[in-house]
């Protein structure tokens, strides 16, 4: 996974500091969302509650009309027609009844008034058979066309019976034409409804589309809703296919035995809720666009500007352009902190590397002078040496005496071209045999890793390459004219760690015998040598040729090993 840019923390620190603003508006939408649903169920309760009481004004009206006309003496002689007359004016003066009738227990009618046509015998009906046999009014169910060619709603209440007034039942027929024009006065939300059904089911009013309701029964998927314990509300898909919110008030909730509901559309109830949140959530979104532009704006301005210029410094410098400077300052703030920083360090990083190249100067000065120096001390001692023995300079041990001091010259030369650090092993091999043999020859191989050498090292495995080299050209391989030498090392790694094995073989010379008396060679590589690394040097006299192993522990010996293999030289 890349890392995150400045600008996307940038971006991440502003969605985070944006999150509690997010938190509050979901919290004021959901707030608002339940508080609009809470206020519109509220609504169709309380409508559905107020039809009803409506209802049930008129309902007692007419059945306070039917009470009073029972105890008028007219009725209670049974003027047939005074009953008339009088029952004909009584339903003039209530609008809401389309015809009032006196009817014989018989189910005939005595006396009584339409608007439309002669009175019906009513003695099968639901209604006049309940109302014979209860003491209390009887609210029948939806009748179409009778009494008059409207449907009505039967309102029957017994009387007579005592006192010689002839027994009977009195019904008012409410108009569902009036009901219906009386609602549609009402003041509606669109899209709302209002729905008024008997004890089955059967639909007296409806609003809207009365024409195609009115007369029809309550579908089955909401005939539980007429036999409710108490009134309520739920959120429902009305018959007529839109949601609503329904109040409604079951027919055992008030003695009326109607059942009455109202409905509020939820894409109108809820349509101040869903413009809040599209209003709310068009803020949000302007309010995030606005605050990752600025801070698009400010990350580049002051984020990545700085940083840039740091970084461009820096890329300078490893151009060696070393006047580059970021430039910042006070007016950038932290990061302008930080480049000027980074600035004054850059000044003293450059004050700092004159002073080292001054002082490095003077060292190469110094280092020059003592090479100078050490060279002219070992000729002096060459010199010395051939005045002193002038007599016995061509001998073969003044010869001698000569190479060594020319050896340690030529090691103290490698050293100081590393800067008295180090020296590369193959090349100190190699200046040491170059006096002895020539290289292109192909008698003397070389191979192994590129590996170099510690400076307290140096000398005296110079010394003991230079004592091999003389053995091999006075009694060994180089000898004669085809003999051949194998120089080989290697870095492995053991328990004790790694371990540098560097072995001299020499084939083909003269045969080899253990010497009596050891010289100077013998004890540089199995004295001096030792002494020095730490290590372990084993000299076999094999006869077919001189064979040496040092072994040295590399953490004793070397500064740094290369895994490129030299060329035989």
């Amino acid at each position: 996974m890349a890392p995150l840019t400045l600008s996307q923390r940038l971006f991440l620190a502003t969605g985070v500091a944006l999150l509690p603003a997010f938190a509050i508006l979901y919290s004021s939408i959901l707030i608002s969302k339940a508080e609009n649903e809470k206020e519109v169920h509220f609504q169709a309760a309380r409508t559905s509650e107020l039809v009803a009481l409506e209802m049930e004004r008129v309902i007692t009206g007419a059945e306070n009309v039917l009470r009073a006309m029972a105890v008028t003496p007219i009725v209670r002689k049974g003027d047939l027609a005074a009953c008339s007359s009088l029952v004909s004016e009584m339903a003039d003066a209530v609008p809401s009844l389309s015809a009032i009738a006196v009817v014989n227990p018989d189910g005939h009618f005595r006396c009584g008034a339409t608007k439309v046509r002669p009175l019906p015998f009513v003695g099968d009906e639901a209604y006049f058979i309940e109302a014979m046999k209860s003491s209390d009014r009887v609210v029948g169910s939806f009748t179409p066309g009778q009494p008059t060619d409207s449907p009505v709603l039967p309102i029957a209440l017994r009387i007579g019976g005592t006192e010689g007034a002839p027994p009977g039942v009195a019904v008012a027929y409410i108009d569902l034409d009036w009901l219906e024009k009386r609602l549609q006065e009402r003041s509606y939300v669109p899209k709302s409804s209002l729905t008024i059904a008997d004890r089955n089911g059967t639909i007296l009013a409806r609003v809207p589309e009365p024409e195609r309701f009115v007369g029809t029964v309550i579908p089955e998927a909401f005939q539980y809703l007429l036999t409710m314990p108490a009134p309520g509300t739920l959120e429902l898909t009305s018959q007529d296919g839109t949601q609503r919110v329904v109040g409604y008030v079951p027919v055992s909730a008030r003695p009326l035995g109607l059942y009455v509901s109202a409905g509020f559309a939820t894409e109108t109830a809820f349509a101040s809720t869903r413009a809040m949140t599209s209003r709310g959530v068009l803020i949000a979104v302007a309010g995030i666009l606005a605050a990752f532009l600025l801070a698009t704006y400010t990350s580049r301005l002051f984020v990545v500007r700085p940083v840039q210029k740091l970084v461009n410094t820096v890329q300078a410098w490893r151009d060696g352009k070393t006047g580059a400077r970021t430039g910042l300052g006070a007016k950038d703030g932290e990061l302008g902190d930080a480049g000027r920083a980074f600035d004054e360090f850059i000044e003293e990083l450059l004050a700092a590397r004159v002073a080292r190249q001054r002082s490095e100067k003077l060292r190469q000065m110094l280092l020059a002078e003592l090479d100078h120096r050490a060279r002219n001390l070992l000729t002096m001692i060459q010199a010395v040496a051939r005045q002193t023995f002038s007599r016995k300079a061509d001998e073969p041990e003044m010869q001698d005496f000569s190479a060594r001091l020319r050896a340690m010259g030529d090691a103290n030369s490698m050293l100081r071209q590393d800067h008295w650090r180090s020296a590369s092993l193959s090349l100190l091999v190699k200046s040491t045999l170059a006096p002895f043999v020539d290289m292109k020859s192909g008698r003397v191989s070389l191979s192994g890793p590129e590996v170099f050498l510690q400076s307290d090292v140096v000398l005296p495995f110079s010394m003991s390459v230079h004592e091999l080299c003389t053995n091999a050209v006075k009694y060994g391989a180089l000898s004669n004219l085809s003999g051949t030498v194998s120089i080989h090392w290697t870095v492995t790694a053991k328990e004790a760690g790694e371990t540098l094995e560097f072995v001299w073989q020499e084939r083909g010379g003269p045969p080899v015998g253990v010497r009596a008396r050891k010289g100077f060679g013998s004890t540089v590589l199995e004295q001096v040598l030792p002494s020095h690394t730490g290590g372990e040097v084993d000299v076999v006299y094999d006869p077919a040729g001189l064979v040496c192993r040092v072994t040295i522990l590399a953490e004793n010996a070397l500064v740094n090993e290369r895994a490129s293999l030299l060329d035989p030289a």
